[in-house]
């Protein structure tokens, strides 16, 4: 009996430990963190910001004339506004390392391209965008040229005629929308001239021409559109500028004379 007694409360004692041990190691478990919970995230794409068709400008008033190229008209205020609504060549761009702070690149909204292609004579050819046009659907064309080129070299009281008197003629190729600029001798600063450019089926047959200036009236009233060709410009960076003509300018008169502008092939001489 004592042997029993014994061997049962060994056992005994062995299942306590037994069981104290396993509460012990559960007790030693960690348990797995949960499952990630799926979060389907909605990604919103903002909208684009609104695109500038406008530019607006308040000004005192403009004057009788808008001219930018006779010095009755000239102001800060046309100059400004010239340089925004009116397609030029070539505009000035700052640049440090030139002498006179400044170079002259080609305006991409107006031409496709503008080089020397002759020095003897000195020649100058440029490429017109075919869709650069005024906003009364004119074409922008080698008439334009011409038309600048006999007043600045024939009307008195002019800016920055330099250069205009060297030039021997304005030939029309492509339908117009190329204008091969010849010249009496090389001139290095072709690129300053025909900046500004004035529609000339508009303004030939204005009562006084040029020298009565660009009137005031062809500008569109209250606003200068902003970027495609430039009296007021709209001014698209995607698209090329074009013109924007007051209702009081938007006319189709006569085409030029024969052999003076016509916008088909030609030359175009003094």
């Amino acid at each position: 009996m004592g042997v029993l007694h014994q061997a049962r409360h060994v056992l005994v004692t062995v299942g306590v430990l037994i069981s104290t041990l396993g509460v012990a190691l559960s007790g030693c478990t960690v348990s797995p963190p949960p499952a990630p919970q799926s979060t389907d995230t909605t990604h919103v794409t903002p909208p684009p910001p609104p695109h500038p068709t406008q530019i607006i400008m308040g000004i005192d008033s403009i004057g009788a004339g808008f001219n930018p190229h006779l010095l009755s008209d000239l102001s800060p205020v046309n100059a400004a506004i010239s340089a925004l609504v009116l397609p030029s060549a070539f505009r000035p761009v700052p640049d440090a390392s030139s002498p006179t702070g400044s170079r002259w690149e080609m305006d991409p909204t107006l031409l496709v391209s503008a080089d020397v292609t002759s020095e003897n004579p000195f020649t100058v050819s440029y490429k017109i965008r075919p869709e650069a046009q005024w906003t009364d659907n004119a074409p922008i064309a080698a008439d334009d040229f011409w038309y600048l080129w006999r007043q600045m070299v024939s009307q008195p009281g002019v800016v920055d005629p330099a250069g205009y008197d060297l030039i021997t003629g304005v030939q029309s190729l492509e339908g117009g929308k190329q204008a091969v600029v010849t010249f009496a001798q090389p001139y290095p600063a072709w690129r300053e001239l025909f900046n500004n450019l004035l529609p000339a089926h508009i303004v030939k047959d204005v009562p006084g021409g040029f020298a009565a200036g660009w009137p005031a009236r062809c500008l569109s009233p209250g606003a200068v559109p902003g970027g495609e060709h430039r009296p007021a410009a709209r001014r698209d960076p995607d698209r090329p500028q074009r013109p924007v003509l007051g209702a009081a300018c938007q006319t189709r008169p006569d085409p030029l004379p024969a052999g003076r502008g016509t916008r088909g092939a030609g030359r175009f001489g003094a």
